[in-house]
C-alpha cells in the first residue's frame, strides 16, 4: 500500500481545520492537500514515474507538507537532503542516489552543482513566476493541473524514502525506507498516547530529518494535529508561538530543550499548554529532567531511533514509569537485544551492542550491499549504539559504539563522563571525546561551556568528576570554548572537535584554550 492511501484513510475521518501556520499565516489540511494532489499531477506531467527519486532540497517553509504528500503521492521516492549542507555534499547525494528530479528554492539553487542542473529536472517553489535555465516554476506547474484524487499504486517493499545519515564518519549512506516501514510506524498504536486528538504541535526541527518526517505522520495525518512550522529554531520564538498557540506537543532535540530553559530564566513566558515536551535525536542529562517538569509544566518524555529504524525504536510511556536516562521500552513490535562483540546476547544490565528487528528496520542502504550486510545480521540491526536493558525491560542507551574511548586496555564511554560534567554547577554544555596519546594510545578530553559569567577552573572541575567516576574516566585536559559545533539536527559536532584537537589540546594540561 502507498503510506499515502493509509494516511488518508485517517485523515478521511475528520473534517477541515487549520492544519499548518507557517509565519503566523494558517493553512486548512484541505487546501494543503489539494495543492499537493495538483502538484503530484505536475509531477506525473514532468516524468516522474512510480519508483523515480525526488530531492528536495528545502528549508522549512509552507510549501513542504505539500511537497512532501505530493511526491508520494504520485509514486516518487523522496530524498529530503539537509539544506544546510555543502554544494559538495549536496552534489556527492544526488550523485549517489541518481535523483533525476530536484523540488529547491531559488536562494539555494548555488548549491546544486551546474552540471547537475542540465541532468536533473528542477522544481523552483518561489520563482514568482520567472524561469530561467529550464528551471520548472513550482506555482505554474501546480496552477495548469487538475486536482485529482489518483494515487499512484505502490507495494509494501517499494521504496517510499531514501534519506542520508549525516555522515559523522565517512561519506553519508542513504538509508531506504519502504511503504510498509511507514504504514507500519503510522499504525503503531503507541503513539495515541501522547498524540491527542486535535494536539497543536510546534515543529522547529528540520523537516528534512526522519524525527520531524515522523511527527509529520502521527500528529497531523493519523490524530488530525495543527502544525505550528518554524523555518528556524529561535527558543524566544517558540516560547512566544508556545503561549500564542497553546501548544500542546513539543518535540525537540537536547540542545534545543536546554537553550528553551535557558531562555525562560531571562524572560516570563506561559507554557501551561503544553502536555508533553518530546525529546529524542541524542542523550538528554538525566538531572535536568526534573527542571524541565517544574519550570514548563507537562512531562518529559525520551524518545530513542534512528533513520535507520524509520525514527521511532523505543520511547517512554507517558502514562508508564519514567525513568530518568531511560529511553524506553522498545515500540510493540520491535524486538531489542543487547549483545557483545561476539553477537551472542547478554544478560539484563551487562553492556553491549543494542541490536533491533521489526517492521522499523531498513531494506537497507543504497547501492552498498555490503555494507547493509555488515549491520543486518540473521534479521537483527546492528546499531552501533552501545547500552543496557534492566530488568524490567527498559533501554539506557550508554554511548555510540564508535565514540568509545580505549585507554591503556581500558574501554571508556564518553557518554557516562559527559553526565558527570552536566552534573556540575557552571557547566552549560560539556562534549568528550578521545585524542591519541603516546603512552596509553587515547587519552580522554574535555570541550566545556561555561555558564555565562561562570568562572571554573580544570582542577576544580576534575576534583568534581572523581566524585562520580575513577581517575583513568576523567578528563586529562579540558577545553573551555564560547560554543560546541553541532549539526544541522542539533547533535554535537565531534567530527569537528577532533578535527580542531591539534589547536584545542596542543598546549599544556594547565592552559584554557579558546576556539
Amino acid at each position: 500500500m502507498n503510506v499515502m492511501s493509509l494516511a488518508l484513510s485517517y485523515a478521511a475521518k475528520g473534517e477541515e481545520y487549520p492544519g499548518l501556520i507557517f509565519e503566523g499565516e494558517s493553512f486548512t489540511n484541505e487546501a494543503v492537500s489539494s495543492e499537493a494532489r495538483r502538484l503530484a499531477e505536475g509531477l506525473r506531467n514532468i516524468g516522474v514515474n512510480p519508483g523515480d527519486i525526488v530531492a528536495t532540497i528545502l528549508p522549512n517553509c509552507k510549501e513542504i507538507l505539500t511537497v512532501y504528500e505530493g511526491v508520494l503521492r504520485c509514486g516518487g521516492v523522496l530524498l529530503p537532503i539537509i539544506f544546510a549542507l555543502t554544494e559538495p555534499e549536496i552534489t556527492y547525494i544526488l550523485m549517489d542516489s541518481g535523483a533525476g528530479y530536484i523540488i529547491t528554492s531559488r536562494e539555494l539553487l548555488g548549491k546544486i552543482n551546474k552540471t547537475l542542473r542540465h541532468k536533473a529536472k528542477i522544481v523552483v517553489i518561489d520563482t514568482e513566476g520567472a524561469t530561467e535555465n529550464d528551471f520548472i516554476d513550482y506555482q505554474s506547474l501546480i496552477e495548469n493541473c487538475p486536482d485529482s484524487e489518483n494515487i499512484a499504486e505502490r507495494t509494501g517493499d517499494d521504496l517510499a524514502m531514501v534519506m542520508y545519515t549525516s555522515g559523522t564518519t565517512g561519506k553519508p549512506k542513504g538509508v531506504m525506507l519502504t511503504h510498509d516501514n511507514f504504514c507500519a510506524s503510522l499504525e503503531c498504536p503507541f503513539y495515541d498516547a501522547f498524540n491527542a486528538e486535535g494536539a497543536t504541535v510546534l515543529i522547529t526541527l528540520p523537516m528534512n530529518h526522519v524525527f520531524g518526517l515522523a511527527i509529520w505522520l502521527y500528529s497531523y495525518w493519523k490524530h488530525g494535529g495543527t502544525l505550528v512550522l518554524h523555518k528556524w529554531f529561535d527558543p524566544a520564538k517558540a516560547l512566544q508561538d508556545i503561549a500564542r498557540f497553546k501548544v500542546t506537543l513539543v518535540p525537540l532535540v537536547p540542545t534545543m530543550l536546554l537553550r528553551i530553559l535557558e531562555e525562560t530564566g531571562k524572560a516570563v513566558y506561559d507554557t501551561s499548554s503544553v502536555q508533553i515536551w518530546f525529546v529524542a535525536g541524542a542523550p538528554f542529562p538525566p538531572h535536568k529532567i526534573k527542571e524541565v517538569e517544574e519550570r514548563l509544566g507537562g512531562i518529559f518524555i525520551h524518545d530513542y531511533g534512528l533513520t535507520e529504524t524509520t525514527g521511532d525504536l523505543c520511547c517512554q510511556d507517558p502514562n508508564g514509569i519514567r525513568k530518568p536516562g531511560s529511553v524506553g521500552k522498545p515500540m510493540p513490535g520491535m524486538e531489542v537485544r543487547i549483545v557483545d562483540d561476539n553477537g551472542k546476547e547478554v544478560s539484563r544490565g551487562e553492556w553491549g551492542e543494542i541490536t533491533v528487528r521489526g517492521w522499523g528496520v531498513m531494506k537497507g542502504y543504497i547501492n552498498r550491499p555490503e555494507e547493509t550486510h555488515e549491520v543486518i545480521r540473521d534479521g537483527f540491526l546492528y546499531t552501533g549504539d552501545i547500552g543496557y536493558l534492566d530488568e524490567d525491560g527498559d533501554l539506557f542507551i550508554t554511548d555510540r559504539k564508535k565514540n568509545m574511548i580505549l585507554r591503556g586496555g581500558e574501554n571508556i564511554y564518553p557518554l557516562e563522563i559527559e553526565n558527570v560534567l552536566h552534573n556540575i554547577s557552571g557547566i552549560a554544555e560539556a562534549v568528550v571525546f578521545g585524542i591519541p596519546d603516546p603512552e596509553y594510545g587515547e587519552e580522554v578530553v574535555a570541550c566545556v561551556v561555561l555558564d555565562e559569567g561562570c568562572s571554573i577552573t580544570q582542577e576544580a572541575i576534575a576534583s568534581e568528576c572523581l566524585k562520580y567516576i575513577p581517575r583513568y574516566k576523567c578528563p586529562k585536559q579540558i577545553a573551555f570554548v564560547k560554543e560546541l559545533p553541532k549539526t544541522q539536527t542539533g547533535k554535537f559536532d565531534k567530527k569537528v572537535l577532533l578535527a580542531n584537537a591539534g589547536v584545542l589540546f596542543g598546549a599544556k594540561s594547565s592552559q584554557v584554550t579558546r576556539m
